[in-house]
């Protein structure tokens, strides 16, 4: 996967997906070419997708009117 391809499918900058293949937490696989462009390994994309889309359904399940009504 590119890198272009990856920041469309994460909702991300192409910039933030450079900081997580430095930050080991999307895995670059060697391109073919030294010179070409980074590649992605699609499987570490989509566990990050999966991971973020976890996180927001727990966040979203936390902010629920009962445990804090308004205007109290």
């Amino acid at each position: 996967m590119t890198v272009e391809g990856a920041a469309g499918f994460l909702f991300v900058s192409r910039t933030r997906i450079d900081r997580l293949i430095d930050r080991e937490v999307l895995i670059e696989v060697l391109p073919m070419r030294p010179n070409d462009k980074p590649n992605i390994d699609p499987t570490s994309v989509h566990l990050l997708r999966t991971r973020q889309d976890m996180l927001q359904r727990v966040y979203q399940d936390s902010q629920t009117e009962d445990t804090d009504p308004l205007g109290l």
